[in-house]
């Protein structure tokens, strides 16, 4: 439970198929975001304030609002430097 959260977030952005398992990640995942319930203090002050900046409450809200956020960040971190 205490990173439910993220292994939604992971599972929208992998572009995996939401059935079996993974809809179950992704469905508790959203509930408990929407209850604002987490063990980690960590993952309140910095997922859940960028959440509820873009008022992100769905798989479709994380996979268009956030995913595209942690993957610019990734990209202008493999880049080399000159």
């Amino acid at each position: 439970m205490k990173y439910m959260v993220l292994a939604a977030i992971g599972t929208i952005a992998d572009v995996m198929p939401i059935v079996d398992e993974n809809r179950i990640i992704v469905s508790n995942g959203i509930e408990l975001l929407k209850k604002k319930i987490s063990d980690n203090n960590e993952l309140k002050a910095g997922v859940y304030t960028l959440l509820n900046k873009y008022n992100v409450d769905n798989a479709q809200d994380i996979a268009f609002k956030i995913v595209p956020m942690l993957n610019a960040s990734r990209k202008t971190s493999d880049k080399k430097p000159e």
